[in-house]
């Protein structure tokens, strides 16, 4: 099939709908879409507990600008781009991490009968793992992801009352557990907490001074087993079904992404997205073709067929055997 005609066939198929997941769960494509607020403050609503209290809005509003903004209405506001912190972390002599996402939320607080207003600060870190490492546990490497943005919640002159809470989420498209320890569950959470022993037995409890590291593990591959959940149905029109994030961003938050920055992250998924599905559509027939040549050349070095009754029998053309045949001879 020529090039022009198997584009514009693809063209043709509703591009909102039908996406590779493959395609969308690398790299270059998870940052196309988290890095803008209300795709960042969905996650973190959804597969966080500590946010279950906020709505969307809350948190996409409470993602602090590092750069001065001027909104023209909501849908600006929550769409748009976030403000990334410095994604490099380490000095030298030290394990330099490099990360995806990082970002800062800043609630305001103002408790009872007080005056004052409080900030409730949080370092938020967004991963994309596409494959399983095999020379260590991914979890010993979320947990040096999440020491090292805890240090680097205060500044060598701070106190240590500032030091605030750090939460890296990790999307991972693998089984993130091995079969001895899968638990049914897609959504795997690792805190800091109290143990102690009493009478010879083990007792973890969650302790609100030592809740300062959050690592979550997300397991991409088992969304369609939980899609009663808030959380699978986002990722999953996030990764899986890319028209169905718009119509979703709109119920929860209320405005649409049209004319907004995000509107633009999701094309770009879709360009790159259908760019790759054409490219394997190509390939697919490539191999195809190659497969019927080389089959009509082992029939036409058998002699039990004639070169026309070897091209009716694989639907090639006689020309194209012969082309073939000749540019093997002159390899050879």
């Amino acid at each position: 099939m020529p090039k022009d005609n198997l584009e514009g066939t693809v063209a043709k198929l509703d591009e909102l709908q039908s996406l590779d997941a493959d395609a969308v769960k690398k790299d270059q494509e998870f940052k196309s879409l988290f890095k803008y607020k209300s795709v960042a403050a969905m996650l973190l609503k959804y597969a966080v507990p500590d946010f279950d209290k906020y709505t969307v809005q809350e948190i996409a509003d409470s993602i602090k600008d590092i750069s001065e903004r001027s909104p023209a209405n909501d849908a600006e506001r929550y769409h748009s781009e976030i403000d990334m912190l410095n994604i490099e972390i380490g000095d030298a002599g030290e394990k330099v991490i490099r990360l995806d996402r990082l970002f800062l939320l800043q609630f305001e607080v103002k408790l009872p009968d007080k005056k004052e207003i409080y900030l409730i600060n949080f370092t938020i870190n967004f991963e994309m793992q596409g494959e399983k490492p095999t020379e260590y546990e991914l979890v010993k490497r979320g947990v040096y992801y999440g020491a090292s943005m805890l240090r680097d919640t205060i500044k060598s002159k701070d106190d240590y009352g500032k030091i605030h809470k750090v939460i890296t989420i990790w999307l991972c498209n693998f089984e993130f557990l091995d079969e001895t320890k899968r638990s049914g569950r897609y959504v795997h959470r690792y805190n800091l907490l109290r143990n102690y022993e009493e009478d010879g037995k083990w007792f973890y409890l969650k302790d609100s001074e030592a809740d300062l590291i959050e690592v979550v593990f997300i397991e991409l591959k088992k969304l369609s087993e939980h899609m009663q959940d808030d959380l699978a149905k986002f990722l999953d029109a996030a990764f899986n079904n890319i028209g169905g994030l718009s119509k979703l961003m709109e119920e929860k938050l209320g405005v649409a992404i049209n004319d907004t920055e995000l509107e633009k992250g999701v094309g770009e998924v879709i360009d790159m997205v259908k760019y790759g599905e054409v490219k394997k559509v190509e390939g697919k027939i490539e191999g195809k073709i190659e497969g019927k040549i080389e089959t009509a050349l082992n029939l036409l070095k058998s002699g039990l067929l004639t070169l026309k009754q070897i091209a009716q029998n694989t639907g090639l053309r006689e020309e194209d055997i012969l082309e073939a045949k000749a540019k093997l001879k002159e390899e050879k």
